[in-house]
């Protein structure tokens, strides 16, 4: 744990111990060590700007080239670029590059009729071991069923989802250990085939080789999917070595079951405590989506037996009794997309844009993205990666689970000087997304959250919010789920919301119960109807010290606590703008501080300035302490 300044010091306990945590390794840029650049133009594979003609051949096999070489620049020249398919880079140290995005355009135009059936993955007379990526496409206009078959036999079938559903329906793949039949090496034969509405079927075949015994790291899409360019590295794979003793949270040290254990100095390692109901019983939650909300990406920097020891202090605990493990990573690391355009026009709505996969270290910079379906950039799977000065507008589809900007199972990620227009959620992290940091960022038309899956500790801070509900989000200017959203479930503890400007429709935070230890430090919230806080119980420890709520709605409170078990929270040295003289705090209050808050009349011109603190930034002030 952190100290903190003197001009922070509210925030400290009582016994003078620091609550914040430690963003210092966000986006870490020591994680960064680009090749000698190796330039690949992708005019030297046949691509040729502005021609109007397919280009994405041309840009993998520039791709390919370089991940042979050990990683270089693949370079996209001034010009207009179409895609007819999707881009995929596998390798580690890989930039793609072109000269800005006012002058580097590429057009996502899958979804056409134009190659019909065909497999991707992989290669013909390619080698298929337990943890290989089949994949086969086709056009899902009219798609009834998708089937794929080894030597005959059915492996498996999907009905079609309708081209509005995010589900991607017109791709389906699988590992090589789904293949049954032969345990030792021979020859297989793949077929897929396409049912269509109108009774057309077609089929493709693909001849390999199985090999049970190759050992090769799981590169395979999640169910996030891929997008127009994606970024992937393996899944979490190998053995689950369970953990001897309890990690606790700040320890850098592990005690796994065995020394035989395989991991070694250097080694990346995923940890994960699996849900299990005695853990659900203790926090309220109703899910579970996910089979775990707790899991953290870390380096092993010593190994002594059973133990290992860890770059970075735990942020939860990760109990035995829950059946705590840690597993092996392999991900793809040090690649990069900067300077260019991208604009989806597929007629498929619910195709991503930039998707990053499992990955360490990588990065997306001075990138436009316009019209992806469900998400404009997405990291997933991510540790120490950075998003920096790009810009997104506009999407295709509009239901649930789409356009989103943020971070999800990601680990000590920074967002920073992002502008985002007409997104669902943003800025957003889930499903156990801890570390991360999200600031200097504009997001108009979007709601903040904190989604789903036991996000913690993470900070937004200098952003600015302005939520609308017409564009698909909740309306309210900040939302955590709650624990009893079976789809979602709540998130955890030492989120921090900083000097962030916030307007909304409804509430300017609604948070959910269970969210034990936020910060709101220095914001301002402008709150057309509801208070500008609704807190939900159970929830401990929350810190509101320093912020302005402006309140149109007469008769609403300026914080309110609603539902049972609410304890220790602060309200401290806040100004509350409001259309009548209504209460501050409102709810169950009985274990509340509050002192020094101020009411005034609602403005009937400007509304008061956004707080200054007299530190500008979390984040550098820890940069510039280095964590301490």
């Amino acid at each position: 744990m952190l100290a903190v300044p003197v001009s922070l010091a509210e925030t400290r306990k009582s016994d003078d111990r620091p609550v914040l945590s430690d963003w210092s390794h966000a986006g870490n840029k020591e994680a960064h060590h680009p090749p000698a650049e190796r330039i690949f133009p992708v005019d030297s594979f046949g691509a040729i700007a502005n021609d109007g003609r397919d280009d994405s051949i041309a840009l993998q096999a520039a791709i390919e080239a370089a991940k042979k070489s050990g990683g270089g620049v693949v370079y996209l020249p001034e010009g207009m670029y179409y895609l007819d398919q999707p881009v995929l880079v596998t390798g580690d140290q890989i930039t793609i590059r072109g000269d800005g995005p006012s002058r580097t355009r590429l057009v996502f135009r899958y979804g056409k009729l134009t190659d019909g059936l065909h497999f991707v993955y992989p290669e013909a007379g390619g080698t298929i071991g337990p943890g290989t990526w089949i994949e086969a496409r086709t056009d899902p206009r009219g798609l009834v069923r998708f089937s794929l078959f080894s030597d005959d036999r059915l492996i498996k079938s999907q009905q079609a989802a309708p081209l509005a559903s995010w589900q991607q329906s017109f791709a389906l793949r699988l590992q090589g250990g789904r293949l049954p039949g032969k345990r030792t090496s021979g020859s297989v034969m793949l077929r897929a085939t396409a049912e269509y509405e109108d009774g057309t079927l077609l089929e493709a075949s693909l001849p390999a080789v199985l090999d049970e015994t190759m050992e090769s790291p799981p590169i395979f899409p999640q169910m996030v999917g891929i997008g127009a360019i994606t970024f992937l590295g393996a899944r979490p794979h190998g053995q689950q070595t369970a953990l001897s003793h309890d990690g606790k949270r700040g320890d850098r040290e592990l005690t796994l079951s065995t020394a035989a254990h395989g991991f070694r100095t250097g080694s990346k390692i995923e940890l994960v405590a699996p849900n299990t109901e005695r853990w659900f019983r203790e926090i309220g939650c109703k899910g579970p989506e996910k089979p775990d909300y707790r899991r953290y990406h870390l380096l092993v920097t010593g190994t002594a037996g059973e133990r290992l020891e860890i770059d970075q202090p735990l942020r939860l605990d990760f109990p035995v009794v829950d059946g705590s493990f840690v597993r092996r990573l392999d991900p793809l690391e040090n690649a990069a997309i900067e300077s260019l355009e991208l604009e989806v026009r597929s007629e498929i709505p619910s195709l991503n844009g930039v998707v990053f996969l499992n990955v360490w270290a990588c990065r997306a910079r001075d990138v436009r993205v316009l019209n992806a379906g469900r998400h404009q950039m997405l990291f997933s799977g991510a540790k120490w990666c950075r998003l920096e000065d790009c810009f997104f507008r506009d999407r295709r589809s509009k239901g649930g689970g789409t356009d989103y900007v943020g971070f999800q199972d990601a680990y000590d990620c920074l967002m920073d000087n992002v502008i985002a227009m007409d997104m669902r959620h943003g800025p957003v992290v889930q499903y156990s997304a801890a570390g991360n940091v999200i600031r200097n960022s504009r997001f108009f038309g979007s709601d903040a959250q904190w989604h789903a899956g036991w996000s913690n500790e993470n900070l937004f801070e200098n952003c600015l919010i302005v939520s609308r509900p017409e564009t698909g989000s909740y309306g309210y200017g900040m939302y955590a789920t709650p624990p009893d959203d079976p789809g979602h479930g709540p998130n955890g503890p030492r989120n921090v919301i900083f000097h962030c400007d916030v307007h909304s429709p409804k509430a300017g935070v609604w948070l959910g119960g269970m969210n034990d230890g936020w910060l709101f430090l220095y914001n301002r919230f402008v709150v057309e109807d509801g208070p500008g806080m609704l807190v939900a119980g159970p929830a401990s420890g929350h810190k509101i010290i320093g912020n302005v709520f402006v309140l149109a709605n007469p008769g609403s409170a300026g914080v309110e606590f609603t539902g049972a078990g609410h304890t220790g929270h602060s309200v401290i040295n806040n100004r509350f703008y409001m259309a009548d003289a209504v209460q501050v705090l409102g709810g169950e209050v009985s274990d509340t501080v509050s002192k020094f808050n101020s009411t005034s009349p609602y403005p009937e011109a400007a509304w008061p300035a956004l707080p200054e603190p007299a530190v500008p930034s979390l984040y550098h002030w820890q940069v510039d302490h280095d964590g301490r």
